[in-house]
């Protein structure tokens, strides 16, 4: 019977570091997804993916809404914005959005990098992103995504 105990306690023991490892990786940078802190609490996207063609597009779903787009169209050098680099959020050339499920906000400012493009059969992106968000016309409220990365985004 002891042996049985020590069996149960040595299974049980790696099952909880398992899990405890696995959700630790999520708040690491290098782990697959879409990851970011919004306005203070931590938002993970159930699915990602871009679009690549003269410009990039990025897009993070939470079920059936895109709670993230970005839209990266031309370089500070007026180039098409289809390759490493750092992006300038604004409203008019590189364009980002978080919805709510209800409530659109569109950066104001911030920045996206591009840090890796895998032209590969797997064709997935890695960088991130930081920004300062409000609804369109309004000088309202701000909200502030901080500490976003996505890693292993794949090409859609």
């Amino acid at each position: 019977m002891n042996k049985s105990i020590i069996l149960i306690f040595c299974f049980l023991s790696t099952y909880f570091v398992m899990i405890s490892s696995c959700s630790d990786k999520l708040n690491q940078p290098g782990f697959p997804g879409f990851r970011c802190n919004l306005n203070g609490s931590e938002y993970i996207a159930d699915t990602a993916y871009y679009h690549r063609s003269l410009g990039t597009a990025i897009y993070a779903y939470t079920g059936p809404t895109a709670r993230f787009k970005f839209y990266l169209l031309t370089t500070s050098s007026g180039k098409n914005a289809d390759s490493i680099g750092t992006y300038n959020l604004d409203t008019i050339n590189n364009r980002a959005y978080y919805t709510d499920g209800v409530t659109t906000y569109q950066a104001i400012s911030g920045t996206l990098t591009i840090s890796q493009y895998y032209n590969d059969s797997l064709g997935v992106i890695n960088g991130s992103f930081n920004m300062t968000a409000r609804v369109p016309g309004s000088s309202g409220n701000t909200i502030g995504i901080s500490d976003g990365y996505f890693n292993s985004i794949p090409k859609h």
